[in-house]
């Protein structure tokens, strides 16, 4: 293994304590009353080192929820090939994948719920944030990834009469909405 090598995995690394080091204080103290300093007492580096790697605190709260995003999209994926299981098929009812859905929804939504919070504020102007833009991309693309991946299971299920392509979105938003509150 090269030094280039070496200094990307150990980067890497640095992200991801001080992702975690940031979670450890979000969930004891809220998103809302941490600092960055809090951070980086947690992460046990200065406040500078965290500029390194983040734009600002906003910045690491939405890579959390960039991790638990992929998470959730993992999870559907799980939910999904279970319930097109052309062997398990009958067992399984558009219902349960809903339920399911529902569950693995609100696991991701629990310690991330502030962040729509924060979207929200900032699309209508109410609070500027700083967020990577590639980590604002890669959000945005795999909540309508998982979107997509219900509307096509929903467009392909005999449960939902939902065939075409905009009904089958109807549900979905409906869906969303209703997990969203």
């Amino acid at each position: 293994m090269g030094v280039k090598e070496r200094k990307e995995r150990e980067r890497h690394q640095r992200a991801n304590d001080i992702l975690e080091a940031a979670k450890r204080i979000f969930e004891s103290k809220g998103f809302l009353n941490t600092t960055l300093q809090d951070v980086a007492k947690e992460a046990e580096i200065s406040v500078g080192l965290i500029y390194r790697y983040f734009q600002s605190k906003e910045d690491i709260f939405a890579s959390l929820a960039l991790k638990g995003a992929e998470q959730f999209d993992t999870d559907l994926d799980a939910i999904l090939k279970k319930a097109t299981n052309p062997r398990k098929r009958s067992m399984v009812s558009g219902a349960m994948v809903l339920r399911e859905v529902g569950r693995a929804f609100f696991s991701f939504y629990g310690p991330y719920g502030e962040y729509f919070d924060m979207l929200i504020y900032s699309y209508k102007g109410l609070k500027e944030i700083q967020i990577q833009g590639a980590t604002m991309t890669r959000l945005m693309s795999i909540t309508l990834t998982s979107l997509d991946k219900l509307k096509t299971f929903i467009q392909g299920s005999d449960e939902f009469y939902a065939k075409e392509e905009d009904e089958a979105l109807r549900v979905v938003f409906l869906l969303w909405g209703i997990l969203l509150g």
